[in-house]
Protein backbone atom coordinates (compact mmCIF):
# COMPACT_ATOMS: atom_id res chain seq x y z
CA UNK A 1 0.00 0.00 0.00
CA UNK A 2 1.12 3.25 -1.18
CA UNK A 3 0.30 6.55 0.87
CA UNK A 4 0.25 9.98 -0.41
CA UNK A 5 2.81 11.44 2.10
CA UNK A 6 2.76 14.87 0.67
CA UNK A 7 -0.83 16.58 2.13
CA UNK A 8 -3.10 16.97 -0.29
CA UNK A 9 -6.20 19.60 -0.27
CA UNK A 10 -10.07 17.79 -0.17
CA UNK A 11 -10.81 20.72 -2.80
CA UNK A 12 -8.06 23.02 -4.79
CA UNK A 13 -8.73 25.93 -3.81
CA UNK A 14 -12.15 27.86 -2.19
CA UNK A 15 -14.02 28.73 -5.53
CA UNK A 16 -14.11 24.70 -6.39
CA UNK A 17 -17.98 23.90 -5.88
CA UNK A 18 -17.40 21.20 -3.58
CA UNK A 19 -15.92 23.62 -1.28
CA UNK A 20 -18.96 25.79 -0.11
CA UNK A 21 -21.67 23.90 -1.12
CA UNK A 22 -23.22 21.60 2.06
CA UNK A 23 -23.16 17.89 0.28
CA UNK A 24 -26.15 16.44 2.64
CA UNK A 25 -25.30 13.26 0.81
CA UNK A 26 -21.65 12.48 2.14
CA UNK A 27 -22.56 13.92 5.49
CA UNK A 28 -21.08 11.75 8.07
CA UNK A 29 -21.42 12.38 12.30
CA UNK A 30 -19.20 9.21 13.40
CA UNK A 31 -16.97 6.95 12.93
CA UNK A 32 -19.78 4.31 12.54
CA UNK A 33 -21.62 6.47 9.84
CA UNK A 34 -21.23 5.77 5.91
CA UNK A 35 -19.22 2.30 5.61
CA UNK A 36 -19.06 2.70 2.05
CA UNK A 37 -17.63 5.51 0.39
CA UNK A 38 -16.76 4.55 -2.87
CA UNK A 39 -19.85 6.28 -4.43
CA UNK A 40 -19.42 9.71 -2.49
CA UNK A 41 -17.51 11.47 -5.73
CA UNK A 42 -20.23 10.19 -7.77
CA UNK A 43 -22.83 11.37 -5.32
CA UNK A 44 -21.18 14.66 -4.92
CA UNK A 45 -21.22 15.30 -8.77
CA UNK A 46 -24.78 14.92 -8.98
CA UNK A 47 -25.42 17.16 -6.26
CA UNK A 48 -27.46 20.31 -7.30
CA UNK A 49 -24.87 23.38 -7.65
CA UNK A 50 -21.81 21.11 -7.95
CA UNK A 51 -20.10 21.11 -11.62
CA UNK A 52 -17.27 20.59 -11.69
CA UNK A 53 -16.65 17.69 -10.40
CA UNK A 54 -15.56 16.31 -14.58
CA UNK A 55 -12.48 17.79 -13.61
CA UNK A 56 -10.44 15.39 -11.19
CA UNK A 57 -7.76 18.46 -10.89
CA UNK A 58 -10.05 20.00 -8.42
CA UNK A 59 -10.39 17.60 -5.88
CA UNK A 60 -6.80 16.68 -5.39
CA UNK A 61 -7.81 13.49 -2.22
CA UNK A 62 -10.04 11.87 -4.84
CA UNK A 63 -8.27 12.06 -7.59
CA UNK A 64 -5.67 10.42 -5.56
CA UNK A 65 -7.56 8.04 -4.69
CA UNK A 66 -9.64 7.21 -8.00
CA UNK A 67 -6.64 7.22 -10.06
CA UNK A 68 -4.69 5.10 -7.73
CA UNK A 69 -4.51 1.72 -10.02
CA UNK A 70 -3.69 3.68 -13.36
CA UNK A 71 -0.82 6.18 -11.28
CA UNK A 72 1.09 2.85 -9.62
CA UNK A 73 0.64 0.62 -13.08
CA UNK A 74 -1.68 -1.96 -11.37
CA UNK A 75 -3.14 -4.75 -14.31
CA UNK A 76 -6.71 -5.42 -14.60
CA UNK A 77 -8.74 -5.82 -12.75
CA UNK A 78 -6.56 -3.83 -9.71
CA UNK A 79 -5.94 -1.32 -11.93
CA UNK A 80 -9.91 0.40 -11.21
CA UNK A 81 -11.77 0.62 -8.94
CA UNK A 82 -10.19 2.72 -6.49
CA UNK A 83 -11.35 5.44 -3.83
CA UNK A 84 -10.64 7.51 -1.15
CA UNK A 85 -12.64 5.95 2.38
CA UNK A 86 -15.08 7.41 4.21
CA UNK A 87 -14.71 8.28 7.69
CA UNK A 88 -15.80 4.72 8.97
CA UNK A 89 -14.08 3.11 6.57
CA UNK A 90 -10.55 4.73 7.60
CA UNK A 91 -11.26 4.15 11.22
CA UNK A 92 -12.29 0.53 10.67
CA UNK A 93 -7.97 0.66 9.45
CA UNK A 94 -7.35 2.56 11.98
CA UNK A 95 -8.37 -0.41 14.62
CA UNK A 96 -6.19 -2.68 12.62
CA UNK A 97 -3.26 -0.20 11.88
CA UNK A 98 -0.64 -2.70 13.04
CA UNK A 99 -1.86 -5.58 11.34
CA UNK A 100 -2.06 -3.53 7.80
CA UNK A 101 1.07 -1.58 8.31
CA UNK A 102 2.99 -5.06 8.94
CA UNK A 103 1.64 -6.61 5.55
CA UNK A 104 2.62 -3.50 3.90
CA UNK A 105 6.04 -3.63 5.12
CA UNK A 106 6.45 -7.04 3.90
CA UNK A 107 5.21 -5.75 0.63
CA UNK A 108 7.73 -3.00 0.46
CA UNK A 109 4.69 -0.23 1.04
CA UNK A 110 4.43 2.51 3.31
CA UNK A 111 3.12 2.62 6.76
CA UNK A 112 0.22 4.80 8.02
CA UNK A 113 2.05 6.31 11.40
CA UNK A 114 0.80 8.78 13.28
CA UNK A 115 -0.73 11.12 10.31
CA UNK A 116 -3.76 12.35 9.45
CA UNK A 117 -5.80 11.16 6.41
CA UNK A 118 -8.72 12.62 4.40
CA UNK A 119 -11.96 10.84 4.32
CA UNK A 120 -14.93 11.25 1.53
CA UNK A 121 -17.15 12.25 4.50
CA UNK A 122 -18.22 15.91 4.42
CA UNK A 123 -18.37 17.45 8.31
CA UNK A 124 -22.37 17.05 9.58
CA UNK A 125 -22.74 20.44 9.99
CA UNK A 126 -25.47 23.17 9.06
CA UNK A 127 -22.85 26.41 10.10
CA UNK A 128 -19.93 25.56 8.17
CA UNK A 129 -19.72 23.55 4.65
CA UNK A 130 -15.67 24.08 4.23
CA UNK A 131 -15.14 21.13 6.58
CA UNK A 132 -14.36 18.02 5.61
CA UNK A 133 -13.24 14.51 8.18
CA UNK A 134 -9.93 13.69 8.27
CA UNK A 135 -9.05 10.68 10.71
CA UNK A 136 -6.03 11.37 13.13
CA UNK A 137 -3.84 8.52 13.03
CA UNK A 138 -1.77 8.67 16.25
CA UNK A 139 -4.69 8.43 18.29
CA UNK A 140 -7.96 7.78 15.95
CA UNK A 141 -9.71 10.84 16.41
CA UNK A 142 -12.33 12.45 13.29
CA UNK A 143 -11.58 15.79 13.26
CA UNK A 144 -12.75 18.91 11.15
CA UNK A 145 -10.16 20.13 8.31
CA UNK A 146 -10.92 23.07 5.72
CA UNK A 147 -11.30 21.21 2.41
CA UNK A 148 -9.10 23.47 0.72
CA UNK A 149 -6.84 25.02 3.36
CA UNK A 150 -6.14 21.77 5.16
CA UNK A 151 -3.41 19.07 3.82
CA UNK A 152 -4.11 16.16 4.62
CA UNK A 153 -2.63 12.73 3.53
CA UNK A 154 -4.36 10.01 1.10
CA UNK A 155 -4.69 6.63 1.19
CA UNK A 156 -6.74 4.50 -1.52
CA UNK A 157 -8.99 1.43 -0.84
CA UNK A 158 -10.35 -1.33 -3.23
CA UNK A 159 -13.58 -3.29 -2.47
CA UNK A 160 -13.42 -2.46 1.12
CA UNK A 161 -15.23 -4.90 3.28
Amino acid sequence: MEHDNNGLAWCANTSVKGYSINITTIKCTTTSGDKNGSDNYEQMAEFEGITDTTDLSNYPAFKFGKEYGTTNSLSAPYNEGWYLPSLAELYAIYNVKTTVDAASDLCGGSQFGSSSYWSSSQYASTVSNVGAFFLDFSNGDGNVGSKSDFSGYVCAVRAFK
